[in-house]
């Protein structure tokens, strides 16, 4: 505390402190959220304490971006997984709040957040995140030519000839 220039806190002023962040939070996870044309949601993994119990936990997360073209965090939610029914009750959240005109959705192909994107936004496009893709293909193996025995790609299938020029 020192750091901060602060000598000595008292405990009706840390009371006080952590009463206005909680109405400024609520007034921030409560706020209307109008147009969002497009969507990004996806979670991370944190380590919580729940009933004395260190546990990881998901923390859901959404931005978007209006017809402004402004970027915006539109809501975090901790839960325990991804399963659907944490990621509906997100999604349908932001709907609550007003959100509406989403066109567009960016995320990763998580069996969860796939069918609560499918049931909340069913009408918009889909876009798997690059990242997720890219993370994701690096767990499977080069295909190897079983002719020649030299690594080759499916999406190139004259890779191999492409090689030897």
């Amino acid at each position: 505390m020192r750091e901060f220039g602060i000598m000595c806190l008292s405990s009706s002023q840390v009371s006080r402190a952590t009463k206005l962040l909680d109405e400024e939070l609520e007034a921030w996870r409560t706020r209307p959220l109008g147009e969002i044309r497009y969507l990004f949601i996806d979670a991370r993994y944190e380590k919580v304490r729940i009933g004395g119990v260190v546990r990881d936990a998901a923390v859901l997360s959404a931005i978007g971006i209006g017809p402004d073209e402004r970027r915006r965090v539109l809501g975090i939610s901790v839960a325990l997984s991804e399963a659907e029914v944490h990621w509906r009750a997100f999604l349908e959240s932001l709907q609550s709040r007003g959100m509406r005109g989403v066109e567009y959705v960016v995320s990763d192909d998580h069996a969860g957040l796939r069918a609560a994107r499918r049931a909340v936004f069913g009408s918009a496009k889909w876009q798997r995140c690059q990242f997720h893709l890219a993370q994701n293909a690096i767990c499977y193996p080069a295909v190897v030519c079983p002719a020649n025995h030299e690594r080759a790609s499916c999406a190139q299938p004259e890779s191999a000839q492409a090689h030897r020029r």
